[in-house]
């Protein structure tokens, strides 16, 4: 599991390792109030992943909405599906339509990029449909 609530600290701070979380706290925003009080959250890739699909992440990657940045950071999303075999076919066919949909050279050129990079990872019934594209 993953932190969700974490306290960022420079690399000055956290070199202080014995200084209690209240006082890092205060020499970074610069009060002598003590830290706020967080809840300990923990982000399984169970709720991660439900989280993805219910905000429709790909479809925010890869569809009408696009950004090329966004697509740059598609592959950690992507990795996670597979890794949990969710990936569904529609979100193959949006990476295929940009790749094919007379977007902008660079854009096809990273879905390209993107497909091969998870090419490895991809299952029997997701290479077939690709490869019938």
């Amino acid at each position: 599991p993953y932190p969700l609530c974490a306290l960022a600290v420079s690399d000055e701070t956290d070199q202080k390792k014995k200084a209690s979380p209240s006082k890092v706290f205060s020499d970074l925003v610069g009060v002598s109030e003590p830290a706020p009080r967080c809840i300990s959250m923990w982000v399984t890739t169970d709720w991660m992943l439900e989280w993805i699909l219910d905000n429709r992440v790909v479809e925010d990657c890869f569809g009408e909405n696009m950004h090329i940045e966004l697509i740059r950071r598609g592959p950690v999303v992507l990795n996670l599906l597979l890794d949990k075999d969710t990936l569904e076919l529609k979100h193959l066919d949006l990476m295929w339509a940009l790749a094919r949909g007379g977007q902008h050279e660079s854009i096809e050129h990273l879905i390209y990029d993107i497909s091969a990079e998870i090419s490895s990872l991809l299952n029997v019934e997701h290479l077939d449909y690709l490869l019938n594209k």
